[in-house]
């Protein structure tokens, strides 16, 4: 009975929950999923199998068409080397007439096969060719007809000295293509010569298509991956790299093109090894969609009239219920102390848009954060979240307040949003004490109003005013590392970005390398210092003026240095203060920058090792707190949120989440192989929000409900 009990209260609870899901997957979502997964795959699937199986054939046969001319060509140099005219120049002494007499019966057999241009013979033993009516060197010959390039030339000239059997050979412009055979014209078993025809590719490749009525190319590759033949979408359309993949895939259908236009069907011949292709046009082969759209259309117009039928049947389920929920809660009757079920909807509602708010501004500050130490965002995320339609400007402020909470953080945030009007984003880096604020504006930032109505608000928050530093203002999200720089690095003084406005060129690039070497980004901090040399060398005149600016930049250089925690020795120092002349001078200071910025980054990764031991170590304390979320540990270690995700992600190799779920799980598992809890009591016990939660994490990970796997579990211990 108490079970019974239950139920009815869960189900009258829940009972418009109830009613809309299974109305829902009952009338609609199960009848239109079967009838559309059945009647779209199973056409799809047929359409295309017999598609692809045309198409499959048309090329088989195309290769059957280009074997029997390879038949036809053999034959015909089988009978060039029977006859005895052409077999007199191997006879000596030979004369010049009897070359003659070869040379033009050669030709006659140019007309006996299609698409065959010129027939020759290269005599192999004595190093010439009789063809197209005239005697020539094999290296004359191949000159002439790859012209282009020696490399070209040779690659011919190899495969006539090389050849043992019926092979093909495609000219560099791919319009020619060679095909030859050893044949023997003295000694019989001896092959000296060899018959070769030239054909034309181009009518060859047409004589291949004439079969299909729409448009589509093909192309044959050897044995070694060069085309013989080589279709328009070969040349044009299909990339080498793409073509390859396909090739080295063992798929003998697939799309290609740029714009994925094309259906590429390939065909590998076993006794030749060489590999045809076809291209097609997708669209066109596809005409007889036009059956298969009109059935689609049919299915569509009887699925149409299901839904209307379902949706009336839905509509009148569920909105009669709630039509009587509103009817009986108007009047005087709402101020009942318990919450109706559409009172808990909305409720349940508002917490998930909240949530989701929430999640969208964890992400802002993610992106924003990786902008600012530098790091690779993508430019998608970038358009989604700040548009350069509706950002103008962008600038980067630091001060030395006391660390911030989460909660202090979003109080100063909405303190300067309302002074000034602007977006703000206050995050820290650990290894640097200062508060960063980045202030996101619609319209141009006014750097002196900023300054001000951040003081204020700092001063509101903490009872007194601390100084900030306010860095260039940027008209590009991904300046924002520089304006950062430029804030961390400046004197704290509401002016102090004054002096880069009438610094000059000189005085701007020490600045600049400076700022670069304070934070340790070397890369930058290298193109400024060249930048600096290139100036020197192209601006200053006479030694002693540009011995001068030299001083003025290890000045200026060392200056920065010794506000860095990164020091110097007096030994470095010194070698630095010796130089010999400005070659030697950027040469000791290119040294330098990359020793110092290495240090600046030993720091860091100092600092943020130690952060990474506090964190796990709070985290491994704190799991089976339901209340642990990356806000709280943040908070507890007293960085960012951003920080804390990423020096979390990069000691453990997963995300806060996955990791803190993980350690629940593993938990819970041990709870539920060694106590009798119920599964409500182990999934509070873990930390889990709900058991609903644990349950259904439990099965992702081990295949069965926690009940089922403490069941199979008993079995297997009494056994």
């Amino acid at each position: 009975m108490a079970f019974t009990e239950k139920a009815k209260k869960i189900l009258k609870q829940r009972s418009f929950l109830f009613t809309l899901v299974l109305s829902i997957v009952g009338l609609i979502c199960i009848p239109l999923l079967a009838l559309q997964t059945f009647t779209v795959s199973h056409s799809t699937d047929e359409f295309q199998k017999s598609n692809h199986e045309y198409y499959r054939s048309v090329l088989q046969s195309s290769a059957s068409t280009f074997q029997s001319r390879e038949q036809v060509l053999s034959q015909t140099a089988l009978r060039i080397s029977l006859n005895d005219i052409i077999q007199k120049p191997l006879r000596h002494p030979s004369s010049e007439y009897a070359l003659y007499e070869a040379a033009q019966e050669i030709s006659n057999y140019g007309a006996e096969v299609l698409y065959v241009t010129n027939v020759g013979v290269y005599y192999a033993s004595e190093g010439y060719l009789l063809t197209n009516g005239n005697k020539y060197l094999l290296t004359d010959y191949c000159d002439m007809h790859e012209p282009a390039s020696r490399e070209y030339s040779k690659r011919l000239r190899v495969f006539f000295e090389e050849l043992d059997c019926m092979d093909y050979h495609a000219s560099s412009d791919g319009k020619t293509l060679y095909a030859a055979r050893p044949i023997s014209l003295g000694a019989a078993g001896r092959n000296d010569a060899i018959a070769f025809f030239v054909m034309d590719a181009a009518a060859l490749e047409e004589s291949l298509r004439a079969s299909i009525s729409l448009h589509a190319s093909f192309a044959i590759i050897d044995e070694a991956g060069h085309f013989l033949l080589q279709g328009s979408d070969f040349v044009e359309n299909i990339h080498t790299p793409e073509l390859n993949s396909f090739l080295s895939s063992g798929s003998n259908v697939c799309t290609a093109g740029a714009k994925k236009d094309l259906l590429l069907y390939r065909h590998t011949d076993p006794e030749s090894s060489l590999t045809f292709l076809l291209s097609v046009d997708k669209d066109a082969s596809e005409g007889r969609l036009l059956d298969f759209a009109q059935l689609l259309r049919t299915t569509m117009y009887g699925m149409i009239f299901l839904v209307i039928i379902s949706l009336c049947v839905t509509i009148y389920i569920n909105y009669r219920p709630i039509y009587q929920l509103l009817k009986k809660h108007t009047g005087g009757e709402l101020g009942h102390k318990t919450r109706s079920e559409i009172e808990l909807l909305d409720s349940a509602f508002f917490q998930l848009d909240e949530k989701m708010s929430n999640q969208q501004n964890l992400l802002k500050d993610f992106i924003l954060g990786d902008l600012l130490f530098g790091n690779a965002v993508k430019p998608e995320l970038i358009n989604q979240y700040f548009p350069s339609s509706r950002y103008q400007s962008f600038a980067v402020m630091t001060t030395l307040c006391p660390s911030l909470n989460s909660a202090q953080s979003l109080q100063l945030a909405d303190r300067i949003t309302e002074a000034t009007g602007h977006s703000i984003y206050i995050t820290s880096v650990p290894s640097r004490p200062h508060t960063i604020i980045v202030c996101l504006a619609e319209t141009q930032i006014h750097s002196l109003a900023l300054h001000d109505h951040t003081i204020r608000a700092i001063a509101d928050v903490f009872g007194m005013e601390y100084p900030l530093c306010t860095g260039q203002i940027v008209t590009d999200i991904h300046e924002l590392r520089a304006s950062y720089r430029g804030a961390v690095t400046a004197h704290p003084s509401p002016n102090a970005n004054k002096t880069d406005a009438t610094a000059d060129d000189f005085s701007k690039m020490l600045h600049l390398l400076s700022q670069c070497v304070y934070v340790g980004d070397e890369a930058e901090a290298q193109k400024y210092l060249a930048d600096i040399r290139a100036y020197l060398y192209n601006n200053i005149m006479g030694e002693g003026h540009l011995r001068y600016h030299c001083f003025q930049l290890l000045h200026s250089y060392l200056d920065s240095i010794n506000s860095n925690e990164a020091h110097l020795s007096a030994q470095d120092i010194e070698l630095l203060l010796s130089f010999t002349g400005t070659d030697h001078l950027f040469k000791l200071l290119g040294e330098s920058v990359q020793q110092v910025c290495a240090q600046v980054a030993d720091t860091e990764r100092s600092v943020d090792i130690q952060i990474q031991q506090r964190l796990l170590t709070y985290v491994d304390t704190n799991f089976k707190n339901s209340e642990l979320c990356l806000t709280s540990a943040a908070d507890h270690i007293g960085v960012s949120i951003y920080a804390v995700s990423r020096l979390f992600k990069e000691v453990t190799g997963t995300g806060f989440k996955e990791y803190v779920t993980e350690k629940r799980l593993e938990y819970g598992h041990m709870l539920l192989c060694t106590t009798q809890k119920s599964i409500a009591e182990i999934s509070a016990a873990a930390g889990f929000e709900n058991a609903n939660y644990f349950s259904t994490v439990f099965k992702l990970k081990y295949g069965m409900p926690p009940t089922k796997y403490r069941n199979i579990q008993k079995e297997k211990q009494s056994i």
